[in-house]
């Protein structure tokens, strides 16, 4: 990719999670530049989603009720002005350095191609989380 100004677009959809959406976001406030933004794609949430994401400095808020999740995630890419997307669904969480290994691997010359790999625990359920 070679040595360009780096903007990512860091982009979550979600449907009624307030569960988990403000760990995600605290996690990913953690590792956001400033040139970065964070996009929450909401598909119609009944929940507190709103109030959680509205509780948090610099998200950009679109609706995309009714939408399916690719659609809701292709929202957020058409809206973004990022030049890297990063999606990341809201029960996630990024680990300690993240941006800055996306951007290393990048910028290696030798990497011509990459991916990743979740992290679970050793006796995982179908919906596991970690606490600060």
């Amino acid at each position: 990719m070679g040595k360009c100004k780096i903007k990512i677009s860091f982009i979550i959809p979600v449907l009624n999670g307030e569960e988990y959406l403000d760990l995600c976001l605290k996690h990913l406030e953690n590792e956001v530049e400033k040139n970065d933004e964070i996009i929450v794609v909401d598909n119609g949430s009944s929940d507190n989603t709103i109030q959680i994401i509205e509780q948090h400095n610099n998200i950009i808020l679109l609706d995309s009720t009714g939408l399916t999740i690719a659609g809701s995630r292709n929202l957020g890419a058409k809206k973004s002005s990022g030049n890297i997307f990063i999606f990341i669904d809201s029960d996630c969480l990024l680990c300690d350095g993240y941006r800055k290994n996306v951007i290393d691997t990048l910028n290696d010359s030798k990497i011509h191609a990459t991916g990743s790999k979740c992290g679970l625990p050793n006796e995982p359920n179908w919906r596991s989380e970690e606490r600060l």
